[in-house]
């Protein structure tokens, strides 16, 4: 079993490409993941990841490694997953994802009771603002905010969640009060920026549709 753990362990690192990220998936402190990913070199005798403090990357061997852990690793969970439709029982893992907001909000608080009623399944849920590519980090369920790009992948729309804009009456009577999108660029205020993109903006409701205000 341990030696399944450790190929586990091995899979998410790559594909989190964190040790950190890929034990904290598994509920594992970063040392142990470490030590998982140093028994299967010592096993095998080579080097299958090449470690930086900035980068982590897989060695030639470690890359063909890792493309035959992943079918091991999704054999494995499909024999559960056959086993336990017999059962009439779900069993298994979830992985989840939501912005930081809305999971610790909304979703999390959903999560106990659910595992309460399914003891069987191991509900992995990862917050984060930042994009997730579903397919590559292996993700089940993805829960977002906005109006979703052109994808292959199903979703289905939850419900609204509208935001607005406001501010402190002593702030309107000090610096005046904005009648028109384009007045916020005068204004003072806490601004949004999505991650990696490098301007600020807002998304606004107006009577000729959505309009995205630039500042900066």
């Amino acid at each position: 079993m341990s030696y399944l753990e450790s190929l586990r362990v091995f899979v998410r690192v790559v594909e989190l490409g964190s040790i950190t990220a890929g034990g904290r998936d598994l509920r594992l402190s970063p040392a142990v993941a470490s030590n998982r990913i140093k028994d299967l070199e010592n096993r095998f005798g080579v080097r299958l990841l090449n470690r930086t403090t900035r980068k982590l990357t897989t060695t030639e061997i470690g890359r063909s490694f890792y493309d035959h852990a992943r079918r091991v690793i999704d054999t494995l969970d499909e024999a559960e997953a056959m086993v336990s439709s017999f059962s009439g029982k779900p069993q298994g893992v979830i992985r989840l994802t939501a912005p930081l907001g809305l999971g610790r909000r909304l979703i999390a608080p959903l999560i106990p009771p659910f595992c309460a009623e399914n003891p069987g399944v191991d509900v992995r849920l990862r917050l984060s603002d930042r994009n997730v590519n579903i397919v590559e980090d292996a993700i089940d369920l993805a829960f977002f905010l906005g109006d979703p790009a052109d994808s292959a992948l199903k979703w289905r729309k939850i419900a609204d969640a509208p935001r607005v804009l406001v501010a402190a009456p002593t702030y309107l009577a000090a610096q005046g009060t904005p009648k028109r999108p384009e007045d916020l660029a005068d204004h003072n205020c806490l601004l949004l920026r999505y991650p990696r993109s490098p301007e600020y903006f807002w998304v606004l409701d107006t009577a000729e549709g959505p309009q995205k205000m630039m500042v900066g």
